[in-house]
């Protein structure tokens, strides 16, 4: 026999050797790769995650660190792109108008900075659930700065590079061995069944699997088909749970914590920007302002909110060089906690996020109604596995459902709507068999299309 196959059949069992020792020591050795392939790559993660420790850890002195990073932003801003031209030599933030979304993408090319003009840079696109999606570039160093708030926040959360984690999103342009080197598995919840949450739930149950991230809304719908199946947290190994994009319920947190025996950090991210804060063990949501610069307004004018009062959640992106986004309405809401964390981490705290301004819901008499409040209801009510409340116009709305057979309750639905809604509300409820995921993948309880076309047909 010719020594030609041997050699190969060799040399496969070699490979399949290495494989299956990569399989064991994976974390180390991929933790390990990053760094190396890191160290030659300029501007570096580590640079930026080594930052990151220091200033968010430094209390009252970092905030000098931080106003030469505003003031640098400023400088490049007035003297690198059209928008921002007009205020050359201000560096006082107050000065400068509040940019919202529509504004930024219908004159995008006026916040592109010239000094990156013919450089071929990343293009990004936020979801557009809010109505208003917005393309903008990104630098190098932006992105690298991205990597490492993900990788300084996710350590917080007891997670290290390398490890094998869950991230439930929609995610169209990553190629297979992209996932095997970063040791994550996708959970696409474009369409969620039985099947998806079966697949999800093994995977859920390998041992290595420590972290799980991503939309909110999904990790909540896995965490009860989990306790449905008589799921007990000795059967998951996860360190924690960290959604994003949208805001759980109480009892949502509780059935995840529950289920996987672990504990649950919300992590407060944009496309826009990156990790704007995380939750610390006191649940509360500490502020990254090593990278950002976050001011809290009034609602109906761009004075500061008072402490403990609702206001805009309004950002400045201290490395956002390629398109500098100075006091960027994001559209949520939130308060800012005036005491201390007891958790002893020194930056600034948010109060629970209010949700999103465009998703605010107005009674038949034009009066602010909380989604919360709907939400909450509704919950109540024995037989719904799932609902969108949509607001058409004025005083029509709709809510979508889907219900168990024989749900005979919708004219108690219509009434608990009416009580916070107005008796002239135009109340029409729709049962249907699913409910699908926006565009963005998200799945909203409550969506406001009649505030999102006046936003639309306003002028800024």
């Amino acid at each position: 026999m010719s020594p030609v196959p041997s050699l190969w059949i060799s040399a496969f069992n070699f490979l399949f050797s290495a494989f299956g020792m990569f399989d064991t020591l994976g974390p180390y050795l991929r933790r390990r790769a990053f760094w190396i392939a890191d160290s030659f790559r300029p501007p570096s993660v580590r640079s930026h995650l080594e930052d990151l420790k220091a200033q968010l850890s430094a209390g009252p002195q970092a905030s000098g660190v931080e106003r030469e990073r505003l003031e640098s932003l400023l400088a490049h801003a007035t003297g690198t792109t059209a928008h921002y031209r007009q205020y050359c030599g201000c560096t006082v933030l107050a000065k400068f108008p509040v940019l919202q979304k529509r504004h930024v993408s219908e004159h995008r090319d006026a916040f592109e900075s010239t000094t990156f003009a013919g450089q071929q840079l990343p293009v990004m696109s936020t979801s557009g659930s809010t109505g208003m999606p917005m393309q903008f570039r990104l630098s190098p160093l932006k992105r690298c700065r991205q990597r490492a708030e993900i990788i300084y926040y996710s350590e917080l959360a007891g997670f290290k590079l390398g490890m094998r984690h869950a991230n439930v999103r929609i995610i169209r342009n990553k190629k297979p061995l992209r996932y095997w080197m970063e040791n994550q598995v996708l959970f696409d919840p474009s369409v969620i069944n039985d099947a998806w949450l079966a697949r999800s739930r093994q995977e859920l149950k390998n041992p290595a699997m420590v972290l799980l991230t991503g939309y909110a809304r999904p990790i909540s719908l896995i965490a009860n088909y989990c306790l449905q199946n008589g799921d007990e947290p000795g059967m998951f190994s996860l360190k924690a749970v960290v959604p994003t994009a949208e805001r759980l319920a109480v009892d949502e947190r509780q059935t995840i914590e529950t289920v996987f025996g672990c504990p649950v950090f919300n992590r407060y991210a944009s496309q826009e920007f990156g990790v704007l804060a995380q939750e610390c063990p006191s649940r509360r949501l500490h502020i990254n302002t090593a990278s950002y610069f976050v001011e809290l307004l009034a609602l109906d004018n761009d004075s500061q909110a008072a402490p403990g009062q609702v206001g805009r959640v309004v950002v400045t992106d201290l490395f956002s060089h390629a398109m500098p986004l100075i006091r960027y309405d994001i559209g949520d809401l939130a308060t800012l906690n005036p005491e201390p964390c007891p958790c002893g981490n020194p930056t600034p705290t948010l109060g629970e996020l209010q949700g999103r301004l465009v998703e605010m819901i107005l009674d038949a008499r034009g009066e602010i109604v909380s989604p919360f409040v709907l939400v909450n209801n509704l919950r109540e009510v024995r037989g719904i596995t799932q609902f969108r409340f949509i607001q058409r116009t004025t005083d029509r709305y709709e809510l979508l459902l889907v219900a168990v057979p024989g749900f005979e309750e919708e004219p108690r639905v219509e009434n608990l709507l009416q009580q916070y809604l107005g008796e002239k509300a135009n109340i029409v409820i729709n049962r249907v068999n699913d409910i699908p995921p926006l565009r963005s993948g998200k799945r909203p309880y409550v969506i406001n299309e009649y505030l999102k076309e006046q936003l639309r047909s306003s002028s800024v």
